[in-house]
This record gives structure tokens, sequence and C-alpha cells, in this order.
């Protein structure tokens, strides 16, 4: 009898046993999905963040890029060459425009790999969908079909559709960010 004893409590000790390492499992599993979810948050709010300070930077080298280009048309149309640095300084500010593109669909890619957020992806796409639009022209403004410089003309209007592109992009801009801040209540410590 005394075996059998030992027999049923040793029977009862690996059940309680397997019980008890199966909801250690269980909770440690959670934990695991809970970790995995908050650092995929934490990447979505951190492109989210780059995403937002990109298009920042877009507007103001945008502005700086027109601003020279404007200046060089100018000079030609006064049959007055541009010298060597006002290229290069234009040269220079095209590529911080082309930088910004291309960060900005870098981050929007990265943001529709982290989330499936119809809230976020629909704004990010549309968003990039104005920023993928101003690129192309951008370029055809600056596309050359000629020898001369764009006119003034090509500028102006330029100019103008840029500004209805920005009120867009900045109520869009505006929208992602309201929503991303009601998702996510600010970190505490």
């Amino acid at each position: 009898m005394v075996e059998l004893g030992t027999v049923v409590v040793g029977v009862l000790a690996v059940v309680v046993s397997a019980i008890f390492n199966l909801a250690t499992l269980q909770r440690s599993g959670r934990q695991f999905q809970q970790g995995r979810s908050a650092a995929r948050n934490d990447k979505l709010r951190a492109e989210l963040a780059a995403f937002n300070v990109a298009l920042g930077e877009r507007k103001s080298q945008l502005d700086v890029f027109v601003y020279r280009v404007q200046g060089l048309a100018e000079a030609f149309s006064l049959d007055d060459p541009p010298d060597r640095s006002e290229f290069e300084q234009t040269a220079r500010a095209a590529l911080s425009v082309a930088d910004a593109y291309r960060r900005i669909s870098g981050h929007a890619f990265a943001i529709n790999m982290l989330t499936d957020d119809r809230d976020i992806t629909a704004r990010v796409n549309r968003i990039h969908r104005e920023i993928s639009a101003d690129r192309q022209e951008v370029e055809a403004t600056l596309e050359p079909k000629t020898r001369a410089a764009p006119s003034e003309a090509d500028i102006e209007k330029l100019k103008q559709r840029q500004a209805g592109r920005r009120e867009l992009l900045e109520r869009e801009q505006a929208d992602l960010v309201a929503y991303c801040l009601t998702k996510w209540a600010p970190l505490t410590r």
C-alpha cells in the first residue's frame, strides 16, 4: 500500500507541475506578444515622427530650391549668364529636395509595413501620392526641353500648384498627427 501511495503522490506532483508549467508558458507567451507589439508600436511611432520631420524639411527645402531656380531663370532672361556658384547652390538645393522625397518614400513604406491601421495607412498613402505628384511636377518643370532655363511662367505655375498642394498636405499631416496623438497616449514614466 505504501508503494501505491508513493506512486499516487508522484503522479499528482507531475500533474501539478505540468499545470503550473503550462500556465507559466502561457503567461510568458502573452508577455512575449505584448513585448513584440510594444516594440512594433515604438518603431511605428519613430517612423511616423521621422515621416513628419521629412515632410517639414521638404517644404523648406523646396522653397529654397524654387527660389534658386527662379534666380537662375531671371539671370538668363537678363542675358547675364549666372556664375558657377549660382549653379552649384541650385544643384545643392535640388539634391536636398531629392533626398527629402527619398526619405519620405522610405518612411511611408516602413509605416505601411508596420501597421494595418487603415486610419494611419490611408493618410500616409494620400500624403505619399501627393508627394510623388509633387516630385514629378518639379522634375517636369526642370526637364530640359530646350537648352533654356525654365521660364517665369513655368516657375509661377509650379509655385501656384505647390501652394494648393501645400494646403492639402498640411491638412492631411495635421489629421495624421491628431489621430496618432489620440491613438497613443503620451508616454509617461
